[in-house]
């Protein structure tokens, strides 16, 4: 007899095609019993891929926040008896997304199976933050240790050492790993970027607020492709379940979003388009941004496409007032953009366990919050001071309908990413795309 879960895995098509209905299925049955998202895990750790990547992460969100520490402890008897490290090493970096507190009781058994798994030249081929994001939050725990293992371990305890140190949140920490390691990944240069993936500034500030706000529409905006009634597809069954799309906690302040501004851009010389006014700028952001409110504007003509990163000036009211990035002569966009439908938002509160979110998952329209990134992290440098600007708010969903008839998109699979500047009063956007 087969268990449950192998049973809901049988019933995938040919393709092995996560449906409308089969997810339904999977939501159901897991919320019913999930000790069925629990063998999944394991199923998936020990090489099953019936369930793409993605859908994993689903999985896993289904899985009691309390039971992630036992989950984790299972995972790794998985790696630790395994000869391919690869589908539990997916899946351990999945489940430390959405707890990195799961791992606190395991770190040093973890940092063994890590170790492991590392390649001589694993530092200079993906990316350099993932296998240390356990140790986020750990503080002084396990500080110790990894000074031990930078002191006297081999080139790869030393690296895995050394970026979870810039994990951990401790300052002392960070004093210990201001000097790069004497080894090919770790040359100043290539610090930059490992400080820009972990979020921390060159003076070992956050670049990002720990938690996200999650916008919900008041009009819901249009899709291209309306399912046929009675067939969810995939992003409808997610919509209504995910908690970053329906957050149980909402804000009481209504923001206005879309629409156009008086100020013109200063590339094609168009009335600049409103992403969303902050009005009162919440309270999660308040180490971020002094003011009480602010208005964020870009140009999605422009944006992009006639300049990578637009910049703007603003008042002491968070007005915005003018546009730092201006061309002499006016700019003819290839194509041009009509505002966004002007609606309100409102924003929410999801449980800690999706604050860390990867491209395609969940909401990705957020206030604050580490942003979800297509690509590589990079924080914008502030046009007037130079020091790296502060992440704000991110636009991430397929396309948003405009006034004209039209959509804004974001390349393919893309983000808008809006910045800010503090001290200097700027706001600085750019998007990033597949």
């Amino acid at each position: 007899m087969s268990s449950t879960a192998e049973q809901l895995l049988d019933s995938l098509d040919e393709r092995g095609d996560t449906s409308g209905p089969w997810m339904l299925k999977l939501y159901d049955t897991c919320t019913a019993d999930p000790s069925v998202a629990v063998e999944l895990v394991l199923l998936r750790a020990r090489g099953d891929e019936r369930l793409i990547h993605e859908t994993m992460r689903i999985v896993i969100g289904l899985v009691p926040f309390l039971e992630l520490p036992k989950l984790v402890e299972a995972v790794l008897g998985e790696a630790e008896r395994a000869e391919n490290l690869d589908p539990a090493i997916e899946m351990l970096e999945m489940i430390a997304e959405q707890s990195p507190e799961a791992f606190h009781h395991v770190l040093a058994r973890y940092f063994e199976v890590a170790v492991r798994f590392m390649s001589a030249d694993y530092l200079l081929q993906r990316s350099s933050s993932q296998l240390s994001v356990p140790w986020a939050r750990t503080g002084k725990l396990h500080f110790e240790f990894l000074k031990q293992q930078i002191k006297t371990g081999d080139e790869r305890r030393k690296g895995l050492a050394w970026y979870a140190l810039l994990r951990c949140g401790y300052r002392k920490a960070y004093d210990h790993a201001r000097v790069p390691l004497n080894m090919p990944p770790f040359k100043p240069l290539v610090l930059h970027d490992i400080l820009m993936d972990v979020g921390i500034a060159g003076d070992y500030k956050p670049l990002h607020t720990e938690e996200p706000l999650y916008m919900v529409y008041e009009i819901e905006l249009a899709r291209r492709d309306t399912p046929m009634p009675g067939n969810p597809d995939f992003s409808d069954v997610v919509g209504r379940r995910d908690a970053t799309f329906n957050p149980p906690e909402r804000l009481p302040h209504k923001y206005p979003f879309g629409g156009a501004l008086d100020v013109t851009c200063g590339m094609c010389r168009k009335p600049l388009h409103r992403m969303m006014r902050l009005d009162p700028v919440p309270e999660t952001l308040s180490k971020v941004c002094m003011l009480k409110k602010l208005d964020l504007a870009t140009c999605y003509s422009c944006s992009g496409w006639i300049e990578g990163i637009l910049y703007f000036c603003h008042d002491d009211a968070g007005e915005l007032t003018d546009p730092w990035t201006r061309r002499t002569r006016e700019a003819k966009p290839e194509w041009p953009s009509a505002p966004i439908v002007p609606t309100t938002v409102t924003l929410g509160r999801a449980d800690a366990r999706w604050n860390v979110l990867s491209p395609f998952m969940g909401n990705q329209d957020r206030v604050g919050g580490p942003p979800v990134w297509v690509q590589q992290a990079n924080y914008p440098s502030c046009p007037s001071c130079s020091q790296e600007m502060r992440f704000i708010a991110q636009l991430g969903r397929d396309d948003y309908p405009t006034t004209d008839g039209g959509h804004v998109q974001f390349g393919s699979g893309g983000s808008l990413y809006a910045f800010w500047c503090d001290k200097c009063r700027v706001s600085a956007n750019f998007w990033q795309c597949t």
